[in-house]
């Protein structure tokens, strides 16, 4: 069985009460942690003033910044896949391991690899600051033309204006300077069917256990993607190729637009944007039985868990 450890690291408390918000788990984009058009939340992380179609002072700007345009922009971008408008991470990233206990080889190539993981890690490791983007309101905002978030003591920039582990919003970082140890892998295989699989030229590894894997969790909300061999697309019906090129990425269980499959789940202040909870009680909640299918707990989604230890 291909073994997985997870490392939660105790961060700071948030201190900017501006970005200690509730949002409806599964209600879509508007109002939710990436609609960076939200009052305050669009000022904290680098959308100006007079930008905001909420604060503009001038009536005539209102609405003139669409809610989808921070991320994906139809000229100009920094990539053709997904009209992508944020700068890309420099990291190389990797894992203080090679393989998982079942010898799947972990990815060294997410920085070229064409999986969405990449896209997730540009604001998420922290290197890039969230309003460094190719296009935005008719002008370049890269480098030092960057949206900068309000301005903190001394006229300096925002500390929140990058996702540092140091920072304010040092929760929301995910493989500072590519560093990925304790976290779970992406751009690595899927055993769809429960079939070894090859993904990003990755094959599962000789000792996985595929029998104890759900055989297709998109049925609960997981996303799955396919290796085309010249791209990556998202994984859709049934078809004969699945069992050989299947994968999985960030979003697999994170869904950054707050999609249907998203539970109303919060950990400790942070809006997590999970396709499933992140906890389970004896309550019920999560269901601790674990049957597959019917469980919201993210983690036997995919991974099967006949009783708990």
């Amino acid at each position: 069985m291909k073994k997985i450890t997870l490392v939660l690291v105790p961060l700071a408390v948030l201190l900017i009460p501006l970005l200690a918000f509730a949002y409806t788990g599964g209600a879509g984009l508007y109002d939710s942690p990436h609609d960076f058009m939200k009052p305050g939340h669009a000022a904290e992380f680098g959308v100006p003033m007079d930008l905001n179609p909420v604060t503009a002072t001038n009536s005539t700007n209102a609405g003139a910044i669409g809610i989808c345009t921070f991320c994906h922009t139809p000229h100009r971008g920094v990539t053709s896949q997904l009209a992508w408008n944020h700068t890309l991470s420099a990291n190389d990233f990797s894992w203080n391991d090679t393989t998982t206990i079942g010898g799947t080889s972990l990815p060294t190539n997410l920085k070229t690899w064409s999986g969405p993981s990449k896209l997730c890690l540009s604001c998420h490791d922290g290197s890039v600051a969230i309003g460094d983007i190719a296009w935005y309101y008719r002008a370049a905002r890269t480098g030092g033309a960057k949206l900068s978030g309000m301005a903190g003591t001394g006229g300096t920039a925002y500390e929140t204006d990058t996702l540092n582990l140091a920072g304010l919003l040092g929760k929301y970082n995910v493989g500072e300077g590519g560093d990925l140890s304790g976290t779970h892998p992406v751009g690595v295989p899927y055993p769809f069917n429960n079939s070894a699989s090859t993904y990003n030229s990755i094959a599962t590894g000789t000792y996985v256990a595929t029998s104890q894997f759900v055989a297709d969790p998109r049925g609960s909300g997981i996303r799955l993607f396919r290796d085309t061999g010249s791209g990556v697309t998202a994984l859709v019906g049934a078809a004969a190729y699945a069992d050989a090129n299947v994968g999985i990425e960030c979003s697999s269980c994170h869904d950054p637009h707050n999609g249907p499959t998203v539970k109303p789940d919060d950990l400790n202040g942070r809006p997590l944007l999970l396709r499933g909870t992140a906890w389970g009680d004896g309550a019920g909640v999560g269901n601790e039985t674990y049957a597959a299918g019917t469980d919201d707990y993210i983690c036997v989604k995919c991974h099967k868990m006949g009783v708990i230890p």
